[in-house]
């Protein structure tokens, strides 16, 4: 009995070692298979790399695992939920990529970071599956794919017709094939990022050197623009220098014309435009064409596609009309001072925006030339001014410096010969008096005119009575008047009231009209004052019927040191700067000056204050 229980231990005891040497020999047989496709996948993928290396790794497990299809994806970065594969084997070959939602699939769980093994009714698990019915697949095992910093970027699955063996043998696998997939997918990740970092390097050295041919162009056109000393060359070499805007068949500048009151047509690259220098807009009509309704692209830069029926068309219809219009709005100091027109005859999208780009960069470039060519402009009509006032300053001051002269010597020459009559010597000293004023009251206009246009006089306003003032300054040029039988009236009926005013100033004011009336009427004429009260002004005119004015007289009345047509009929002095006083003093005063006249005629002049203004004291 005894030797048969240790039979039977020897027996049992025998078939322990018989079943764990199977069990070894089973693991060992599985290791060395792992070995054989780990070594098998690294010396068939080690040459190739990214989307070729994906496609042999996708091959590979499914031949070692001998299942049909196998796949890899990456997750959507804006939709985690959503993939795309990368590499697909179908069993004999590579599919087509494509996309899908992993909700109501297997693969939800894989991205959301589980291993996934399913090994038989695969189908009947995820009904909604339809790559799962597609592919008539009974097992599924999947395997998340991660990051270096442990994110699911996607997957690594293979699926087949035929119910799943040995579990752990696939899993073993599909881990080792993961691992390989993220470290690819990592590389390809990095070149990825360095690819991108490259093309942003190459679009920033794009960009630098556009930049660099935008400033070449800049500097080339700001150094010919400032070569110019008038705005009309400086606006011709402008438009001529920016033909590279894509587009521009036809370039044109108007600028804004004191004179006129209106931007006048003063540059073209068209020469039958250029014949057409009469052309004027007003600035209403101006703004409507080139700015109202129009898209602003740029500060001041306008796009116009829509160019029949705009305002002021009749005016350069027979032109011919451009089917677009790129304008360049010029303000300097808020003061709309011109425009730039560039036209194109056919295509109404003609304009390309980073040429228009370029055209803002000049912009500022423009207006600085066209700033630094009014300075020039100015300051050469000042020297002109200067040169002119001191003409007439020594031709006006020559003859009273001489007629003094002239007396002194005889006072001289009388006291020596000791022949010095007093009636006679006070007949001299009196025409000496004379000079002295007529010199005083020349330099007193001078300072004045200096004083003001400097800003250092103050009107100290006050209430006063202009009609007072006219009375005042009539009393000095009445006997005047009579000495050259002028008849100088004036209508007392009025009723003035007091307003705001500086009576100093404004005595100057009146007292310059009537010297002015008295000094250009022939003797037998007549100078008359009235005024015309209404609720918000005061108006005084002053009429003669001296010598009158013609048009060119009219356009230079108020500027400094111009001397009109018309002379003296007594032979008394002008500086020519009465006006411009009277004018300036009256702007600050808020009012005003008009001036009707005909030559041979007689003129009025009609001076308007309002009777609102209350400010005391104004900087003039």
């Amino acid at each position: 009995m005894i030797e048969y229980i240790l039979t039977a231990d020897r027996l049992n005891e025998a078939a322990t070692v018989s079943m764990k040497a199977t069990e070894l020999e089973k693991d060992l047989n599985s290791y060395i298979r792992q070995e054989k496709i780990l070594r098998h996948v690294l010396e068939t993928t080690s040459r190739v790399t990214g989307a070729e290396f994906l496609k042999l790794l996708v091959c590979r497990l499914a031949d070692a695992l001998n299942m049909r299809y196998a796949y890899i994806t990456e997750c959507d970065e804006k939709n985690l939920s959503r993939v795309k594969t990368l590499a697909v084997w179908t069993g004999s070959e590579f599919g087509q990529n494509f996309e899908y939602d992993v909700m109501d699939t297997p693969c939800e769980e894989v991205i959301n970071g589980n291993v996934c093994y399913i090994p038989d009714n695969i189908q009947k698990k995820y009904p909604r599956d339809l790559i799962l019915a597609e592919w008539k697949a009974e097992s599924y095992i999947g395997i998340p794919i991660r990051d270096k910093d442990d994110k699911v970027k996607g997957h690594l699955a293979v699926l087949d017709e035929n119910v799943a063996h040995d579990e752990a043998f696939i899993l073993n696998v599909l881990h080792i094939f993961a691992l390989r997939a993220e470290s690819e997918l990592r590389r390809i990740q990095d070149d990825r990022k360095i690819a991108e970092q490259i093309d942003r390097y190459k679009e920033s050295e794009a960009e630098l050197k556009k930049k660099k041919e935008e400033l070449e162009k800049v500097n080339a056109i700001v150094s010919a623009i400032n070569s110019e000393l008038n705005a009309k060359d400086l606006l011709q070499s402008v438009l001529e220098h920016t033909k590279f805007i894509q587009g521009v068949d036809k370039t044109t500048a108007i600028l804004y014309d004191k004179n006129s009151g209106a931007f006048r047509l003063t540059a073209s690259t068209d020469p039958e435009i250029n014949k057409e220098l009469h052309i004027e807009l007003t600035p209403a009509e101006a703004h409507a064409r080139y700015v109202e309704g129009n898209e602003e692209v740029y500060d001041d830069i306008y796009i116009i596609s829509h160019v029949k029926g705009r305002c002021a068309e009749h005016k350069v219809a027979h032109l011919g009309l451009p089917a677009s219009i790129l304008a360049m709005r010029i303000r300097i100091q808020e003061t709309v001072t011109g425009y730039l027109i560039f036209n194109n005859m056919n295509d109404q999208c003609a304009f390309n925006y980073q040429d228009i780009r370029l055209l803002a960069l000049l912009k500022s470039h423009i207006l600085s030339a066209l700033i630094k060519i009014r300075m020039l402009e100015e300051l050469t009509d000042l020297n002109g001014k200067k040169n002119e006032f001191l003409g007439m300053a020594a031709h006006d001051l020559r003859n009273p410096l001489q007629c003094l002269a002239g007396y002194i010597n005889m006072m001289i020459t009388d006291i020596r010969q000791d022949k010095l009559d007093p009636d006679s010597t006070l007949t001299d000293l009196e025409c000496m008096r004379k000079s002295t004023v007529r010199m005083g009251r020349m330099l007193d206009e001078l300072l004045d005119i200096s004083a003001i246009e400097s800003g250092q006089i103050r009107l100290q306003m006050e209430y006063g009575n202009l009609q007072s003032i006219l009375y005042e300054c009539v009393e000095l040029h009445q006997r005047h008047a009579q000495q050259k039988n002028i008849q100088l009236s004036i209508d007392r009926t009025a009723h003035v009231p007091d307003m705001y005013l500086d009576r100093t100033r404004m005595i100057d004011v009146v007292d310059n009209l009537l010297s002015n009336a008295v000094k250009y009427t022939a003797s037998g004429g007549s100078v008359d004052v009235s005024f015309r009260v209404g609720q918000e002004s005061i108006v005084m005119q002053v009429s003669d019927t001296g010598l009158g004015l013609d048009e060119t007289d009219l356009k230079e009345i108020f500027r400094s040191f111009k001397k009109l047509s018309a002379k003296p009929t007594g032979g008394e002095t002008s500086t020519g700067l009465g006006l411009l006083i009277v004018k300036k003093i009256l702007d600050k005063h808020g009012g005003s000056i008009q001036v009707e006249s005909r030559k041979g005629v007689g003129s009025t002049f009609s001076i308007s204050l309002p009777l609102t203004r209350h400010e005391k004291d104004v900087v003039l």
